[in-house]
C-alpha cells in the first residue's frame, strides 16, 4: 500500500469515527428532547391509529410536529395546557412526522411545515395552521373553527 493510500485510509477511518459519534450523540439528545405529552393528548402513530382517532371524536385537533424541531418544543407546552381546558369535548391528538410510520399521512395531508395544527370535525378537514401559536392564538383558532368554547 503506497504512502498515499495509507494517509487516505486514515482519514477515513477518522470521518467515520466522528460520524459515528455525532450520530451517537444526536440519538442521545433525541432520547432527553423527548416531549412530555398530557393525559389529554394522545400520540397518533400509523394510519390506523390516525385513521380511528379522526373517525371516533367528533372534533379532533392533532399537531403535525418534530421532537428535534425548536418552535415545536415550544409549542407542545401551549398545545398541551389547551388540551386540559378543551378535554373532553375535543379529542387532542401528536404524530411525529419524522416516525416512518407517520410518512405516508405526512405527504398524504401535505404537512411541509411544522408544527402544523389541523382541526377535523366528523372525519373530516376543517382547517390547518402552520407554525407555533400562543394560547390566545391558539384558543381562538379552535373557536373560530370548530364553534365550541373552553370549559
Amino acid at each position: 500500500m503506497s504512502r498515499d493510500e495509507e494517509e487516505f485510509e486514515t482519514l477515513l477511518e477518522k470521518l467515520l469515527e466522528k460520524l459515528v459519534e455525532s450520530l451517537r450523540r444526536e440519538r442521545e439528545a433525541e432520547a432527553i428532547q423527548k416531549i412530555t405529552l398530557v393525559k389529554e393528548v394522545k400520540e397518533i402513530i400509523g394510519r390506523k391509529s390516525f385513521e380511528e382517532f379522526i373517525r371516533s371524536n367528533r372534533v379532533a385537533i392533532i399537531c403535525f410536529y418534530s421532537p428535534r424541531c425548536p418552535a415545536c418544543k415550544r409549542y407542545l407546552p401551549v398545545f398541551n395546557s389547551i388540551a386540559k381546558k378543551f378535554s373532553p369535548r375535543i379529542a387532542f391528538g401528536v404524530l411525529n412526522i419524522k416516525d416512518s410510520r407517520n410518512r405516508e399521512i405526512v405527504l398524504d395531508k401535505e404537512v411541509f411545515i411544522i408544527p402544523t395544527t389541523t382541526i377535523y370535525v366528523d372525519g373530516k378537514e376543517v382547517t390547518k395552521k402552520t407554525g407555533y401559536m400562543d394560547e390566545e392564538e391558539l384558543t381562538l383558532f379552535i373557536e373560530i373553527n370548530t364553534k365550541l368554547t373552553q370549559k
